[in-house]
């Protein structure tokens, strides 16, 4: 029997939500600061990134403070429309990213905005 679970909060186990009281993780500050980048390399706004991977804009903007953890399948949604993959949303690797989408970054690091590209249909908003 292990006397410590392997996980340092709730938030690790599942939860997307840190409990009230805990601080953001490095880790998922780190995640932030890419989907911070991604936004911007698109010139998105929080309610359209977070009407995509289906949360508010509040908790989009949680994403981005490193408050909320994103879950592997809103990364997958981001991947398929932004062509970045996983590996470089949780880890900074950009291994297996598109040639544009590596294009894209390397403008945005300079300083420079991305060339315009022609974007896909928005998401649906549900009906309440």
């Amino acid at each position: 029997m292990v006397d410590n679970p392997p996980f340092e909060s709730a938030a690790e186990v599942g939860q997307t939500s840190l409990p009230m009281g805990d601080q953001a993780k490095p880790f998922d500050v780190a995640v932030g600061k890419r989907l911070a980048i991604l936004q911007a390399m698109e010139g998105e706004t929080d309610e359209f990134m977070g009407e995509l991977v289906g949360v508010s804009r509040q908790a989009w903007a949680m994403y981005l403070k490193g408050t909320r953890r994103l879950d592997v399948e809103q990364a997958l949604v981001l991947e398929a429309r932004y062509g970045c993959t996983m590996e470089w949303i949780f880890s900074d690797r950009l291994r297996h990213c598109s040639d544009e989408f590596k294009a894209n970054l390397r403008a945005i690091e300079r300083g420079g905005g991305p060339p315009p590209r022609k974007k896909g249909p928005r998401p649906k908003t549900p009906v309440r």
